[in-house]
């Protein structure tokens, strides 16, 4: 090998590589800022979810504590007689007092009669609800009379006081007459006061209406007194009054009320778009940059490159006739002499591989063609020697078309004969066999002109003649062949069935699977050594296919290129 002086080439691309080396940087630098903003914003639903399930978990809690105490208040035999009676005596009110003093959350009673007179109450003031009741039956009253056996709930306008309140409400019936009323309110002051701790994330507490009740942030609510309807059973992020924010909704109470939790993450999104946008701007001018500065080095340095890759894009597809030539001076020339080489010594491998297989299917197939069933040869040759003694001219006939059939089997000059000449050799065959079987063999043909004139190997009828004749017998041990070939679609198409009772089925898919190994791993011949030098000339779409039926017999198909010469003579040692 000619030595050259060696340029790294390396050092000529360092500054390149160094250049490069800024991206990855600035890739790792957006994905740490995507992944600060997710975790960021992650957190944020996060914790809005988490106080929305304490929240309402809590809220729930705390409400049906008291709507089972109303039902057992207001079923209490002393209290309704109490309240039939128009007066509560003092035992029941200071009993009810000191329950809801020791509550977590307090709230205010009432006990109204069936014409909403105060009976009892824990303020001295009398709601606006209750008071005009009578007039406009409105309100937790009216839910209460057209509910009697319930809790009922409701958000109610608190005039005269601070914002709304929330009501449960339980008729006290005598039998089944209303006699009066047990009605709670729950102030807005009580849920501050007892959820004051998540105020970091509002919160929102509505009727099933949507009806606002409390809410951290009195902007929620329209003019109706209603919870805008942007968030309305939203699990999502809300935009709303040019702000955005992460929503969790919870049902309460069989759905009588609504929580919501509201966290606000439209400045976060603003904030991360601003430096989001000021990373990309640095990031396209940086890679500008790069993208000037290295073009001109790095096309220099890959002409070479280019060139090495057209190359190896021939010799990936088969084509070794394309040699590198590369003067350099550099560690890219040693290659080039290097690939060429390797190109000669493959070149060389694949020519004395291919010979060394095609001539390892010429032995396999002289191989195939050379096996005959040998109880055939002792079989007729203990006819010749009975037909000699009775019927000499027979035998005769028998003889020429028993040395005709020999002078053929060892014949290694031809390969491939026309399906015409391959029939004239199985009729030799189907001669001497009638004369062994008798009436109990007969068959009929059905060949075309252009199937005739098709080259085929040599000796490809007879076997599969041979195998139908000794498995195709029906019952009465009679053989009745049908022989068929015509030319389809560029194809010379060969079929041979018989009457016989046909194959189980469990023997027709070992026969199949013999078909497709490549080695014969069974005594088996006729079949497999057809297909087998089929596939070995021609390739895997020809061969042979199988179908059989019980008691219908069974059909073999030999499917060949259909190739049709006048004259047509292949050696030996070509194929």
């Amino acid at each position: 090998m000619k030595k050259v002086r060696i340029q790294p080439f390396k050092e000529s691309i360092r500054k390149t590589f160094t250049f490069y080396a800024l991206i990855p940087s600035l890739v790792f630098t957006v994905v740490a800022f995507l992944v600060v903003v997710f975790i960021f914003l992650g957190s944020v639903h996060n914790r809005t979810r988490t106080v929305a399930d304490q929240t309402s978990y809590r809220l729930e809690q705390i409400l049906s504590g008291y709507m089972t105490e109303l039902e057992v208040r207001s079923a209490d035999k002393e209290v309704v007689r109490a309240v039939r009676g128009g007066s509560l005596a003092s035992d029941q009110y200071s009993d009810l007092y000191r329950y809801i003093n020791s509550q977590e959350m307090r709230c205010n009673f009432f006990v109204v009669d069936d014409e909403c007179n105060i009976l009892a109450s824990s303020i001295n003031k009398t709601p606006v609800y209750i008071e005009q009741s009578p007039i406009f039956n409105m309100g937790i009253v009216r839910k209460i009379n057209n509910n009697p056996d319930k809790v009922c709930i409701s958000v109610e306008d608190n005039i005269g006081r601070t914002g709304k309140v929330l009501t449960l409400g339980s008729a006290v019936c005598d039998k089944e007459n209303l006699v009066g009323m047990l009605i709670l309110e729950f102030e807005e002051a009580a849920f501050s006061e007892h959820f004051f701790d998540v105020f970091s994330t509002n919160i929102v507490l509505a009727d099933g209406q949507d009806y606002v009740c409390w809410s951290s942030d009195k902007s929620f609510a329209n003019s109706y007194g209603k919870l805008d309807v942007s968030f309305r059973q939203k699990n999502d992020t809300v935009s709303f009054m040019d702000a955005s924010f992460y929503t969790q909704y919870r049902s309460l109470l069989a759905d009588e009320l609504h929580l919501y939790s509201m966290s606000e993450v439209g400045v976060y999104h603003g904030i991360f778009v601003t430096v989001g946008m000021a990373l990309v701007a640095v990031f396209i001018v940086l890679l500008f940059s790069i993208m000037l500065a290295s073009r001109e080095v790095a096309g220099k340095k890959t002409e070479v490159i280019d060139q090495m890759v057209d190359t190896m894009q021939y010799a990936r597809l088969g084509d070794f006739s394309h040699p590198l030539n590369v003067n350099t001076g550099d560690e890219f020339e040693i290659m080039a002499e290097t690939y060429n080489k390797m190109l000669g010594d493959i070149q060389q491998l694949i020519y004395d591989k291919e010979e060394i297989a095609r001539q390892n299917v010429i032995s396999e197939i002289k191989q195939l063609e050379s096996q005959f069933d040998p109880h055939f040869l002792f079989n007729t040759l203990e006819l010749i020697k009975y037909m000699s003694k009775i019927a000499p001219d027979d035998a005769g006939k028998v003889i020429v078309g028993f040395s005709g059939l020999l002078r053929e089997s060892i014949n290694n000059t031809v390969s491939e004969v026309t399906l015409k000449q391959d029939w004239e050799y199985t009729k030799n065959y189907l001669m001497i066999q009638k004369y062994r079987f008798g009436d109990k063999l007969s068959y009929d043909t059905d060949i075309s002109e252009d199937a005739l004139r098709c080259i085929v190997p040599k000796r490809i009828l007879q076997p599969i003649v041979e195998n139908a004749m000794n498995y195709g017998r029906n019952s009465e041990g009679c053989c009745r062949l049908h022989i068929k070939a015509e030319v389809k679609r560029g194809r010379l198409l060969i079929e041979i069935s018989d009457e016989g009772v046909g194959m189980e089925p469990d023997r027709l898919k070992e026969i199949k699977k013999l078909l497709s190994q490549r080695k014969n791993t069974s005594v088996h011949n006729g079949l497999y050594n057809v297909h087998r030098r089929i596939d070995l000339i021609y390739g895997s779409p020809y061969g042979l296919s199988i179908k059989s039926q019980k008691e219908v017999g069974t059909q073999i198909t030999m499917k060949l290129p259909a190739r049709m010469e006048e004259k047509h003579h292949v050696e030996g040692t070509d194929r």
